[in-house]
């Protein structure tokens, strides 16, 4: 068993944790690219504290909006133009994986040199990972990727519309606030969605077809039997904030690199990974 773990990104977690946001992203800059989906951490409120915290700590904004989801290249260079016309010295991504995702990568193309798709691996091109990024913060409104706290996103390029994932050291986020009362107003469907997808991480590098690794089993155990657990719960009450933390921190541990430490091998293939997605939903009903 070899293992080489290393994860720079500092964790704030717990109900209330969304206070701490403007404090948190002033240590790293004067003025932030705020990156966000759709309608819905305004329609929630979330929004609306997100900038009263930075404001109140004295962090300028310029904004990049309607993130779609399977972010697209095209969105992430509108993103990475504006920062740069604005000054922007950090990133915040407030959303889920997709504007998580679709912020990391503007905070790279910020410097980056060379087309933005080359960061990518696609056909038979040979990619050219980047080196550098603005500050990154992560601030999660849906327990499920794991993209809060990893060095990893995953983006689409529309013309040919395929589907592609850079990993960098950079990437990493530089800290991560995670309030588990910003997912209480997350619909059913998506909850459970979100739930299968942290499973999903874990199932990958759980089987995988590697012995010597019992520790790892374990905790991915761990984490799968606690989403099984809390997920009809949260479920049931969109508000029961306990089952809303347990999901949460779930979520974290499920793709933060701890799990997967010494496990790297074969992937699941997809057509299992979907069987076991449809079984998960089954049982979360």
């Amino acid at each position: 068993m070899h293992v080489t773990y290393q994860n720079p990104t500092q964790l704030m977690f717990g109900t209330g944790t969304l206070s701490r946001l403007g404090e948190t992203v002033r240590a790293y800059g004067q003025k932030a690219l705020l990156v966000t989906g759709g309608g819905s951490v305004r329609r929630t409120g979330t929004y609306d504290r997100a900038v009263d915290s930075l404001h109140a700590a004295g962090v300028e904004l310029a904004e990049c909006n309607g993130v779609e989801p399977n972010p697209r290249l095209s969105t992430v260079a509108r993103g990475a133009d504006i920062a740069r016309r604005e000054g922007c010295d950090v990133v915040v991504a407030l959303g889920g994986g997709s504007a998580m995702d679709a912020a990391k990568v503007m905070a790279a193309a910020v410097y980056y040199q060379g087309e933005l798709w080359e960061m990518f691996p696609h056909g038979q091109s040979r990619r050219k990972l980047p080196t550098q990024a603005l500050p990154i913060v992560t601030v999660p409104t849906l327990a499920a990727t794991g993209s809060e706290m990893n060095g990893g996103a995953v983006i689409t390029e529309e013309e040919s519309k395929i589907k592609s994932f850079v990993v960098a050291p950079c990437l990493y986020p530089k800290a991560a606030i995670v309030d588990p009362e910003l997912t209480v107003s997350v619909p059913a469907d998506q909850t459970a969605y979100g739930i299968c997808d942290l499973i999903t991480h874990v199932t990958e590098s759980y089987f995988n077809g590697i012995d010597g690794t019992p520790l790892q089993d374990r905790f991915a155990e761990s984490v799968i039997l606690t989403a099984m657990e809390w997920g009809p719960k949260a479920l049931a009450d969109g508000h029961d904030i306990e089952a809303r933390t347990q999901i949460q921190w779930a979520s974290v541990v499920a793709l933060n690199g701890w799990v997967q430490a010494g496990t790297a091998g074969k992937k699941v293939p997809v057509p299992i990974k979907k069987l076991a997605i449809r079984q998960i939903i089954v049982y979360l009903r």
